[in-house]
């Protein structure tokens, strides 16, 4: 296996840092942090370890940040707070834990949520309802539990959510039976009562 180590000086005049499925492998340089114009940061599906460096809060630039399928330690960076300018996120299998940043919140372009296999638990944020502009939310197989929140409500425009494979409980929500789309909510443990049963009617 490759390692990253030096990979930021032949990328630092460029936009886009795709080093996906190299088996690259050890920790992320902090040097990385000092691309001051990339755009899209895809390294996905290799063996870096370690946590997400600090250096990277000066990536203000980020559209496009995907880093499944890796061996990081330690949770999900409140640093990403200042990648204003974000719209894709993707997270998935990649090592970090939540919690999930109350900080994701400020992302107002946000527009794909990728946080599957994130070992995230206690009970779904309010705040996520807010972002008006995600077309996509996946936060399958984790451990998150209690109710759907009724701040999702807004959610009712999102294309695509997946709550697969959590302990999510209660009643499914009416605005999720009534106007999903693409919705989900496999192997939980919702209620089975009358709305829960009227799920399949749309595509929930």
């Amino acid at each position: 296996m490759s390692t990253i180590h030096g990979e930021s000086r032949r990328i630092a005049f460029s936009e886009l840092c795709a080093l996906e499925f190299n088996q690259i492998s050890g920790k992320l340089p902090p040097d990385l942090g000092n691309l001051s114009n990339i755009d899209r940061m895809l390294l996905s599906s290799n063996y870096l370890t370690g946590d997400i460096p600090s250096t990277f809060s000066k990536l203000t630039t980020l559209t496009d940040f995907r880093i499944s399928d890796n061996q990081f330690t330690g949770t999900i960076p409140d640093l990403i707070q200042n990648w204003t300018e974000l719209g894709k996120l993707v997270i998935q299998a990649s090592g970090l834990a939540g919690p999930i940043p109350s900080t994701i919140g400020s992302l107002t372009k946000l527009t794909d949520l990728i946080l599957r296999n994130c070992n995230l638990t206690g009970e779904l944020p309010p705040y996520l309802g807010q972002m008006n502009k995600l077309k996509l939310i996946d936060l399958s197989f984790n451990k998150l539990s209690g109710p759907i929140p009724v701040a999702y409500s807004p959610l009712d425009n999102v294309d695509n959510i997946y709550f697969t494979s959590n302990m999510l409980s209660r009643e499914v929500p009416d605005w999720m039976v009534d106007k999903g789309d693409k919705i989900d909510l496999t192997y939980n443990d919702f209620t089975n009562d009358l709305r829960t049963a009227e799920c399949q009617k749309n595509a929930v």
